[in-house]
């Protein structure tokens, strides 16, 4: 299931990973993050969150309906790597890690990244504005061992750290019933 802070593995620097000798591994990876980031309604989900220090991340900022539940915009990034960012804005983030908390980021408004293997659609490369650019530097952060609460000054931590610390027996709980949701989409996924 997802780690929360203030988990070891949200600190560490990934490992790239070896598509040469795993990629039989990722698709397996790939489909256990996908139930994972479907199950608790995230809009992005990086390896480490769920345990496995490499570098890869799924996104989906479909909002709901039809596409969100067949997954028609859900996008890979293994490897990743920015190319190119632009422009400032700030918004609120929140993160699965951090159940209950939240904190207003500066973010790069527009990013260019380039993955080892297709990202959506068979494309390796991908341009990004808005919500999508911001998913992706947040997910790329968490690549990094870098996370929200290293966003935000001494004050802002303290806050954070009340937060998750009130709300984790409610989300491990959670995490609990989910567990049994998406062990049953993965068996759906092997016999269907």
């Amino acid at each position: 299931m997802i780690k929360l802070y203030p988990n070891p593995i949200l600190k560490k620097v990934c490992e790239p990973y070896d598509l040469k000798q795993n990629e039989a591994l990722l698709e397996s990876l790939l489909r256990y993050m996908k139930a994972v980031l479907y199950a608790f309604d995230g809009v992005g989900l990086a390896a480490p969150q769920i345990g496995d220090a490499k570098r890869i991340f799924v996104i989906d900022i479909t909002k709901s309906g039809t596409e969100r539940q067949a997954g028609t915009n859900f996008m890979v990034f293994v490897n990743p790597e920015i190319l190119e960012s632009t422009g400032e804005v700030n918004s609120e983030e929140g993160c699965l890690s951090f159940p209950g908390a939240s904190a207003i980021i500066k973010r790069a408004s527009l990013v260019r990244v380039k993955c080892d293997y297709p990202i959506y659609h068979g494309e390796t490369e991908l341009e990004a504005e808005g919500l999508l650019a911001r998913v992706i530097q947040h997910e790329m952060d968490h690549l990094g061992g870098k996370t929200l609460i290293d966003h935000v000054g001494k004050t802002q931590q303290y806050f954070i750290r009340k937060n998750v610390k009130k709300n984790v027996k409610n989300e491990l709980m959670r995490q609990k019933s989910f567990a049994t949701i998406i062990s049953k989409v993965l068996q759906g996924e092997n016999n269907g």
